[in-house]
């Protein structure tokens, strides 16, 4: 029996025990190197997850680049080229009104300037009166409110009207003089302060809540500064653009009536005679960017050009309207273009020769703007329309502005069309 216990004692001891601790140790040896290479795996995969990493911001970072290049390069408009044609309907891009300016004494209008200012906010309607140098407040039905007759020679007092801008987020009307000054008024007319422009300045836009933009085109009586970033509270030059007015071309005769400033989705479109192509100006950061260059060449000498120039500005497009004095052809009408900011597109829109957006057609011409970015104004006075020659173009247009025509006198305030293209 004894023989037989010490038999399999040595048996499991070498034929068991002993190969089984050798496994174990082996395996263990085994299961450490494979943690090691596993650790090392690891390690590996995060070096490679880094340099992945680095790789894709590398990559980011140089695909930004492109972008910022690619929305830098502006879109080159030829004067002589033809673009696509989009049919698109007033009515596919805007949501018109009606309202007829109502008038008693006080609040006849009498001329307004080529392009008059005009602003449209919540609840008023904002009119400038270049004969009467006056600025008429109505509400969005038409009544008359009140008007704002300050000309004078007083500090509280405008010498010569040039334009305004309703501070609504302020509650306050900003009035540029044109000798040299802005004057602030409350929303009731009633002065707040005032200061003075920088040089002889000509036209300004609302920027943003603490400051305006300032067009100055006589630089050689503004230190060659043309377009300026002003504080509203007291006129602090806040930044110079870097844009520089070389040759100022002078609409001496009033042909062309167009606004240099207009409002834009995050900032300002700059658009000038002087100017070639058209310019955005940051509300923010205040950066410049080209976003509109222009092949066709002026001819000084002579005035004859062709000119892209914004007329709204929405937040997926831009329309387009051209300005000249004498055409490069003799048979080349007015164009305009819906231009594309996201394919970065331009295409060219039906033309209409008389009452284009009385009709349902999309010609929103450079005066049909205003202060606020996206609203288009028209105005018609009744005296033209009610004559004997537009009664075969009557029927062409909105019931609701047939109706308000039909309704009135030959004398008095204008038929306003407020186009919002914000819809």
């Amino acid at each position: 029996m004894l023989i037989y216990s010490v038999v399999a004692y040595l048996f499991l001891k070498y034929f068991v025990y002993i190969p089984f601790c050798f496994s174990s140790a082996r395996w263990l040896i085994l299961q450490y190197q494979n943690f090691k290479n596993v650790r090392d795996m690891l390690n590996r995969l995060n070096y490679f997850i880094m340099l992945a990493g680095l790789l894709v911001l590398v990559a980011c970072s140089s695909n930004s680049g492109k972008q910022v290049e690619v929305a830098n390069t502006p879109f080159v408009y030829d004067g002589l080229k033809e673009y696509p044609v989009k049919e698109l309907k007033l009515s596919d891009l805007a949501v018109s009104d009606y309202v007829l300016l109502k008038d008693d004494e006080n609040s006849l209008l009498g001329r307004l300037p080529t392009n008059p200012c005009m602003q449209v906010t919540e609840d008023r309607i904002y009119i400038q009166d270049e004969e009467q140098q006056a600025i008429f407040i109505f509400d969005r039905q038409g009544n008359p409110l009140l008007q704002m007759r300050h000309k004078g020679g007083g500090p509280q007092e405008w010498a010569s009207l040039n334009s305004f801008y309703v501070d609504s987020p302020n509650k306050e009307i900003i009035v540029l003089d044109w000798a040299k000054k802005f004057i602030v008024y409350d929303l009731n007319g009633k002065f707040k302060r005032s200061f003075p422009t920088p040089g002889c300045s000509w036209k300004f836009a609302n920027l943003n809540d603490e400051a305006v933009l300032i067009y100055c085109p006589f630089t050689n009586r503004n230190n060659g500064e043309a377009v300026c970033i002003l504080s509203k509270k007291d006129g602090k030059k806040l930044y110079v653009c870097p844009i520089t007015i070389d040759n100022f071309v002078w609409d001496s005769e009033g042909r062309i009536g167009y606004e240099p400033l207009k409002p834009a989705y995050g900032g300002i479109l700059f658009s000038d005679l002087s100017l070639k192509g058209v310019y955005f100006i940051d509300a923010e950061t205040y950066e410049v960017k080209q976003v509109i260059d222009e092949m066709t060449e002026y001819k000084f000498e002579n005035a004859e050009f062709v000119k892209l120039h914004p007329a709204i500005d929405a937040k997926d497009y831009t329309l387009y309207t051209t300005l000249g004095t004498k055409w490069l052809t003799p048979d080349m009408p007015m164009n305009y273009y819906y231009f594309d900011k996201k394919e970065q597109k331009m295409y060219t829109l039906k033309n209409e020769t008389g009452w284009a957006v009385l009709k349902d057609i999309c010609n929103v011409q450079r005066t049909r703007t205003t202060n606020t970015p996206g609203i288009g104004i028209g105005y018609y006075w009744p005296s033209t329309m009610k004559g004997e020659s537009m009664q075969a173009e009557k029927e062409q247009f909105d019931s609701r502005f047939r109706a308000i025509m039909d309704s009135i006198p030959e004398e008095g305030n204008p038929v306003l069309q407020i186009m919002n293209f914000n819809k």
